[in-house]
């Protein structure tokens, strides 16, 4: 009530008000509002400190830690490992979109295809300009290879695997 009557309009309308009830009425009168009031239900202490946390919170978590706001535009990750589950000797069907790093570990047959100077594909090319790469495995029961091949893709280079 103190503070309150320091304030411009409504200092001056408590200042109406006999000073029994503006000290003594009003304040008691709020505490029992207040103590019979429960938001969500709780009381109203603990909802103002819970509200006064999510204004300070982070709004958006992941994993329960702070993450940028949607919308917001992120740096790309350095490298993502996408893996089988390692009990399949062959590669699942899908599609890698470059730039990316490729690691086969098993043998495969790989159809190369870029474009030709006329706009039409051609099964025939390197690696390094290649637009797509098929990749097929070569059977269900093959031994992994000593060392993994490695594919670059480009970006805007495409992996098929079928």
């Amino acid at each position: 009530m103190l503070v309150a009557s320091k304030l411009p309009i409504v200092g001056q309308l408590l200042g109406i008000l006999p000073p029994a009830v503006r000290v003594l009425a009003l304040p008691v009168l709020g505490a029992w509002a207040l103590v019979g009031w429960q938001v969500d239900g709780r009381r109203p202490h603990h909802a103002l400190w819970a509200w006064c946390r999510s204004r300070v919170a982070p709004r958006t978590l992941a994993g329960l830690r702070r993450t940028p706001a949607v919308g917001t535009q992120l740096a790309p990750i350095e490298g993502v490992t996408i893996a089988p589950s390692g009990d399949e000797p062959h590669y699942r069907a899908g599609r890698l979109r470059g730039p990316a790093t490729v690691i086969l570990r098993y043998p495969a047959e790989l159809a190369v295809e870029r474009r030709c100077a006329l706009g039409g594909r051609s099964a025939v090319g390197e690696l390094a300009d290649a637009e797509r790469i098929r990749v097929t495995a070569l059977s269900d029961r093959v031994q992994p290879l000593l060392s993994g091949r490695e594919i670059r893709v480009p970006d805007g280079g495409e992996v098929v695997f079928e």
